[in-house]
């Protein structure tokens, strides 16, 4: 069994997705790609099948119109002890999977948090504030103080790229297509609530490429977004008792995040651009 799955999830990315796979398999670490192509009508599929066994390829006839079904697909085939998600526009670092696959042997965490680092289509580099900042090893009994709270009052541990997962602990949790921009949230909440222990690395080692044309969120609506907000903390509020968090002050803020998630993406929105 390979130590950690990387799922790459694809839709007309014959852009990108050369440098993208390249990223994974360049750095010769105890990795499984499994790359889902999801119907593209471009030249995904031809770039994806040159790489023949270096890669496990899914190749789907039909598209599926959402990318929760194309990772759950990914998911449901991927053998490796811990999974983690590359989006298909994106890339590592060099020597990052190394370190990835080095803290996991090393602590044995549920879930390892790492960073990243925006990068613009114009070259810039910009190193994101709603990232891990600090290394920690939590336990349980700290996520109350030390993970939850990001949850109901920001974005950090939202994303799925940045983090890879002991598969054990996502047995019973698949991404939804009824959170169309905030999926990555929703499956995140479910996951950090099923571990034990999470692993903060402040290293940044995912490049996150800003082309304003991603497979999530992009391009929709504000209303549509605000509304998976909603959703999202509808849930989160259903989860308080279970975190020892049920408190008047706490459901106030899980209440109010929708609005201030909302505004807050617009303003990434308009950087985006720059």
């Amino acid at each position: 069994m390979k130590k950690l799955s990387v799922i790459i999830v694809a839709y007309n990315a014959e852009k990108y997705i050369d440098k993208c796979i390249q990223s994974v398999l360049a750095q010769n670490a105890d990795v499984e790609l499994v790359a889902v192509n999801d119907a593209s009508s471009d030249g995904t599929a031809h770039i994806i099948e040159k790489y023949g066994d270096k890669i496990k390829f899914i190749n789907l006839e039909k598209n599926t119109g959402a990318v929760a079904d194309t990772r759950n697909i990914g998911l449901e085939n991927a053998a490796g002890e811990y999974i983690t998600f590359l989006d298909s526009d994106d890339w590592y670092e060099e020597g990052a999977l190394a370190k990835i696959i080095n803290c996991l042997d090393t602590y044995k965490p549920d879930i390892l948090k790492y960073g990243y680092t925006s990068v613009y289509p114009n070259g810039r580099r910009q190193i994101p504030d709603k990232t891990v900042d600090k290394a920690a090893f939590v336990k349980k009994a700290e996520f109350p103080e030390q993970i939850y709270p990001y949850f109901i009052g920001g974005i950090k541990l939202n994303s799925v790229c940045t983090a890879a997962f002991r598969k054990d602990i996502l047995k019973n949790i698949r991404f939804s297509r009824n959170y169309r921009t905030a999926e990555d949230a929703a499956f995140s909440l479910e996951a950090y609530t099923a571990a034990q222990n999470v692993l903060l690395l402040p290293d940044r080692l995912y490049c996150y490429y800003q082309s304003g044309n991603g497979l999530t969120g992009r391009g929709m609506g504000i209303l549509k977004k605000y509304k998976c907000n909603f959703m999202l903390a509808n849930r989160t509020l259903h989860l308080l008792p279970e975190w020892k968090m049920n408190t008047l002050g706490w459901k106030i803020k899980t209440v109010s995040r929708p609005l201030r998630l909302t505004l807050d993406k617009l303003k990434r929105m308009r950087n985006t651009d720059v």
